[in-house]
């Protein structure tokens, strides 16, 4: 019984932290919180690649609820809509462990300038072992690999994931000069899970951007940076 106390002990202290991140982040100086997509201004989703059977995506009336939810979208200038959306995404898996679905924005929805620090999406899952994953681009950069872990929970969750600028020998990787941009997100299924159906919900895509620190010289373009 203690265990459980403390484990939801726990829980209330980690969503008390983030409730205060996010009322944070409107009055910071240094980091930018940035809505790369929240399904209510009709952009289309369509499916890029899919090695599983009946792939498809829809919109549907199923969203987050709560207080968190409701304090990150007062962050942001949303379209606000009479039937609020969700990105619903039903797939069908024949061989677990290779059978993903890979989809994007038609629309490129540039992010402000900056480095982006950490991606977050909220996602309705029913325990599934499936791993969901988001690919970062920039123009004539190497595209950054996110991974927001495993789907294995049931009902709402907030996902969140750094961005992990991996250093190269000798190469130049990413401009200050270009913005990033969102390619596309993938499902991919993991070996232990059943060959079946699958529906999976995802809203509010968001990004914390660093603002690039302003230094005499710092309004000319001086190209690219290591990382």
């Amino acid at each position: 019984m203690k265990s459980i106390f403390y484990f939801l002990l726990f829980l209330i202290c980690v969503y008390s932290d983030r409730l205060e991140d996010l009322k944070k982040l409107k009055s910071s100086d240094r980091y930018e919180f940035f809505l790369i997509e929240s399904f209510e201004d009709g952009h289309v989703w369509e499916v890029l690649k899919k090695h599983t059977y009946l792939s498809s995506l829809s919109l549907t009336k199923k969203i987050p609820f709560g207080n968190l939810f409701e304090i990150e979208k007062s962050l942001f200038e949303s379209v606000e809509t009479e039937f609020p959306k969700s990105l619903q995404v039903h797939g069908h898996i024949e061989i677990p462990g290779r059978d993903k679905i890979i989809f994007a924005n038609t629309e490129k929805k540039f992010f402000p300038h900056g480095r982006p620090v950490m991606l977050s999406i909220w996602v309705h899952s029913s325990n599934y072992p499936i791993h969901l994953k988001a690919t970062l681009g920039q123009k004539n950069s190497k595209d950054l690999n996110i991974d927001f872990g495993e789907l294995n929970f049931q009902g709402w969750k907030r996902l969140e994931a750094k961005v992990n600028f991996v250093r190269e020998p000798n190469r130049l990787n990413y401009s200050k000069r270009e913005e990033f941009n969102l390619k596309n997100l993938f499902l991919e299924s993991l070996p232990n899970m059943p060959k079946n159906d699958f529906v999976v919900h995802l809203d509010n895509i968001s990004v914390i951007i660093e603002k690039y620190k302003e230094y005499p010289g710092s309004e000319i373009p001086d190209g690219w940076y290591l990382e």
